[in-house]
């Protein structure tokens, strides 16, 4: 057998017994030309053949299901979100980089969520076929707590403070003005939101490492950290 691949990729055959003839029976999943050069199309097995006169023999080809391109804009500031999409369901979402950036939401669209400047590659995988997508992260200004406190937006405010850090059961948050919270998994995957929030309970997280965002109630973002739940 040959494959499975993925669509797109393109081989070429041979035969220890030359002057033969290649073919394909399905010239929807794949295209041969009689020299060997066998092309994979759309997802599906076909039969390639291999013929002398009379004398043939063939071998099942498979193309595996193949994301298309990964569609949406290709920057987004700190603290901002975009959504990518793919054309075929039944993949998941990586992000390259859960420092720079986190991603939610499963199927066939994903938000991507700016955290530090830099560059991310975000990922739609089906198997071992894959469609990726550069994402620009860039910090697009600071911008003051309109209330007065003194609050400015970034990944690394002095005025808001997680602790403890390592935590087992319970973290503070401490800030001069009312914050929302999001915590992700490395990979970038939402686990635990919550609003106005001065502690927040990890019992029932896993032990390992997680990404805390704070946000003020204008959904500007002010710290991003690194938290570690231990058991």
């Amino acid at each position: 057998a040959i494959g499975p691949v993925c669509s797109g990729t393109v081989l070429t055959l041979s035969n220890a017994v030359p002057g033969g003839v290649w073919s394909s029976t399905v010239y929807t999943s794949s295209t041969i030309s009689p020299s060997g050069v066998l092309t994979a199309m759309g997802a599906g097995t076909t039969t390639i053949k291999y013929a002398i006169g009379s004398c043939i023999v063939s071998v099942p080809f498979t193309v595996s299901p193949t994301p298309t391109a990964v569609s949406g804009v290709g920057s987004v500031c700190t603290g901002a979100s975009i959504v990518l999409a793919d054309g075929y369901s039944g993949g998941t979402w990586t992000v390259s980089d859960p420092t720079r950036a986190t991603i939610s939401g499963s199927g066939t669209a994903t938000t991507v969520t700016g955290l530090s400047a830099g560059t991310v590659n975000v990922t739609y995988s089906m198997g071992s076929c894959t469609a990726t997508k550069s994402v620009t992260v860039t910090n697009c200004g600071a911008k003051e707590d309109p209330i007065g406190n003194g609050v400015v937006a970034g990944t690394d405010n002095t005025n808001v403070s997680v602790f403890p850090n390592p935590a087992t059961n319970r973290i503070n948050i401490k800030a001069s003005i009312p914050v929302n919270v999001k915590l992700f998994t490395p990979d970038g995957k939402l686990v635990m939101t919550q609003a106005d929030a001065h502690e927040l309970s990890v019992d029932n997280l896993s032990s390992g490492v997680y990404i805390i965002m704070i946000y003020d109630l204008n959904d500007v973002l002010l710290k991003t950290e690194r938290l570690v739940k231990m058991d």
